[in-house]
Formats: C-alpha cells, sequence, structure tokens
C-alpha cells in the first residue's frame, strides 16, 4: 500500500519539476542537501513508524495515520509559520 501511495504521488507531483529550475541538484551541494534530508525524514522515519507499528493495534495505527497530515500543517504553522495564502 506504501508502494502505491509513494507511487501517485510521484506521478501527480511530477509536472512541478518542470515548472522550476532543478539544475541545482545536479551539483555536490544539492547532493549534499537532498540525500541527507531524503534518508533522515523518509527512510529513517518510515523505518521506524513501521517498527512502532507492531506495539499498537490496527484501530489505533489507523487513527494516527489519519492524524499525521493535520499534525504536519500544525508543526508547519505553528513552529516554522509557513501560512501561504494564495490569491
Amino acid at each position: 500500500m506504501v508502494a502505491v501511495v509513494f507511487t501517485l504521488s510521484a506521478i501527480f507531483l511530477s509536472p512541478i519539476l518542470f515548472m522550476y529550475d532543478m539544475s541545482w541538484i545536479i551539483g555536490v551541494r544539492g547532493v549534499a542537501v537532498s540525500l541527507p534530508l531524503g534518508i533522515i525524514t523518509t527512510e529513517i522515519a518510515y523505518f521506524l513508524f513501521t517498527k512502532g507499528l507492531i506495539h499498537v493495534p490496527s484501530s489505533m495505527a489507523g487513527t494516527l495515520s489519519l492524524a499525521e497530515p493535520l499534525t504536519t500543517v500544525l508543526l508547519g504553522v505553528f513552529f516554522y509559520n509557513t501560512i501561504q495564502i494564495y490569491s
């Protein structure tokens, strides 16, 4: 199921790659920034999330998974002041 979500996300978000200049990611600095972000924020987080699922019932895991996007938005708004208003 996770593979399906990531694949669909990549397909739907891929047009954004053509909207912005992505040449910076090919350089040494781009790799130095994007590689640790990918490993730390994605790989380690999902590894710990999967290991934690062993210790909770499936109903609780489902509820917590639904709360994850809301938590992400709230953390972004309150800690990083990332309110974006499109007009």
